[in-house]
């Protein structure tokens, strides 16, 4: 365990750092410290807001709609690392990845994190109320997601088909403040970004396999077994058919350019992750928001 806390500490710069510690463990509950996972929940939501200005016959949404998307994603994702480590806290010191959690550790009193998750989602439900009312409607649904996800891991051996339902929730927001969330547009990408989903999260996993096992916590990468960077490759391909489904509406061959980067990235993570390392898995699952950030700025600049 000692190795792998030192290999993770060498991605984590924060966690050797000497800032003020009495910032430091709210930072580290709220995640901020790894903002892979808000670009992997902003970039999605934002080239379905993206697509979803084009379909009403717009160039680009309002810089402002995008901005506070871009917000209401990343407080959301707080709300749920926070919901997380409450069901976790008692199993997070077992994992060599999570074991310097602040919940875990007793650095943070639950109560207080409590409150501040009810916060984040109170200022998240302000931000649908504002941009729509149909965003309040999926926003009432994703909300039971973000709060269950945590508990997936103990009842089913595929959490990550439920974070990948939970992470997608943004798109269709995205096309209801455009008023398109009653039709098919938004299947495609929404699809597309499960399937991707489901593959990058069984990677992050599979760095945590020999602790999972231990405790008897279920994922995919655990479930697929020594197939598990097969079932990766699988929901790839799966993932580039849908993102070429989506492509046909949107089209532009600088978009098309991204896709076939998206393809490289997937043949090079595939390669990456063979050895199953801490450091090799948790690098390969960040490069996937790099890919999303290519197909958003190639719809973007095809719009300009």
């Amino acid at each position: 365990m000692i190795k792998g806390t030192k290999a993770f500490n060498r991605l984590n710069p924060l966690s050797q750092t000497s800032l003020a510690g009495r910032f430091v463990p709210w930072i580290r509950l709220l995640r901020l410290h790894q903002p892979v996972g808000i670009y992997l929940l902003v970039w999605p939501v934002l080239i379905g807001l993206v697509d979803a200005s084009m379909a009403r016959g717009s160039a680009l949404p309002e810089w402002w709609l995008a901005a506070i998307f871009a917000l209401g994603a990343g407080l959301s994702r707080a709300a749920g690392c926070i919901a997380n480590d409450l069901w976790d806290m008692d199993i997070d010191q077992q994992v060599t990845r999570t074991s310097n959690r602040p919940l875990g550790t007793g650095q943070i009193h639950p109560h207080a994190a409590f409150a501040l998750m009810l916060i984040l989602f109170a200022i998240c439900a302000f931000i649908a109320w504002v941009i729509g009312p149909l965003l309040l409607l999926v926003a009432a649904f994703a909300v039971p997601c973000i709060l269950l996800y945590p508990l997936a891991k103990r009842v089913t051996g595929h959490p990550q088909a439920v974070l990948a339902l939970t992470f997608s929730l943004g798109i269709p927001m995205a096309y209801a403040s455009q008023g398109l969330l009653f039709s098919y547009a938004w299947m495609p990408l929404m699809l597309a970004n499960m399937c991707w989903i489901y593959a990058y999260d069984t990677v992050y996993a599979m760095a945590d396999k020999p602790d999972d096992s231990k405790l008897g916590i279920g994922s995919s990468a655990l479930s697929w077994g020594r197939y598990d960077w097969h079932a990766v490759a699988l929901l790839q391909g799966f993932t580039l058919l849908l993102l070429l489904w989506w492509w046909q509406r949107p089209g532009g061959m600088l978009l098309l350019l991204a896709l076939a980067i998206t393809l490289a990235g997937f043949i090079w993570q595939q390669i990456y992750i063979r050895q199953r390392s801490i450091e090799r898995c948790i690098l390969a699952f960040r490069s996937n928001h790099w890919l999303q950030l290519g197909i958003l700025t190639a719809l973007v600049v095809e719009q300009l």
